[in-house]
């Protein structure tokens, strides 16, 4: 995964290895040079081997990140607890990308189980209320799960959040 500074500590996920080592959340302390393995079953990513970048609510000083199994994984930085979110999988593991905090919910995008014909959906995580929504499915184009990688972007635009996604077409239902 990628990494994530908050403060002088810059958080980082591993995936797990094929001698059998589990993955890992660690974090490196600027301040005094030193890494340290916070949890060694923080799970992240996807079925094949994807593995997302954590991102940080400083409101409720955690880390997110979307689970391998599915389900938002969630290390409280005051408490050193990890924990799923309640109701936050659809019930099937996949491949998942960055998510992305949005207001107050967790947004990413699940690759699709057939990528010639979707490319994934745009799920979204309420932290207040604890549901998770589908909110709309990815299309690619030609069979070539162009938009499975499912980037999210927070931008502000006319003074206000704004989430953009990539997508080759859009589904006549939604």
């Amino acid at each position: 995964g990628g990494t994530l500074l908050v403060g002088d500590k810059i958080y980082f996920t591993t995936a797990s290895t094929a001698g059998g080592a589990f993955s890992t959340l660690q974090v490196i302390d600027t301040s005094t040079d030193t890494v340290t393995t916070l949890s060694d079953t923080f799970t992240t990513g996807g079925s094949n081997g994807g593995w997302n970048t954590p991102l940080y609510d400083a409101s409720r000083e955690a880390i997110y990140s979307v689970a391998l199994s599915g389900g938002i994984l969630k290390w409280d930085i005051n408490t050193s607890i990890e924990s799923i979110l309640p109701n936050s999988s659809d019930g099937s593991a996949g491949n998942f990308s960055d998510p992305v905090l949005f207001g107050d919910a967790i947004y990413y995008v699940k690759q699709g189980a057939n990528v010639s014909t979707n490319g994934g959906s745009i799920w979204r995580y309420d932290l207040d209320s604890e549901e998770l929504i589908k909110l709309f499915d990815l299309h690619d184009y030609g069979a070539a799960a162009a938009s499975q990688s499912g980037s999210l972007s927070v931008v502000w635009e006319n003074g206000q959040e704004v989430l953009y996604f990539l997508t080759s077409r859009s589904d006549g239902d939604n």
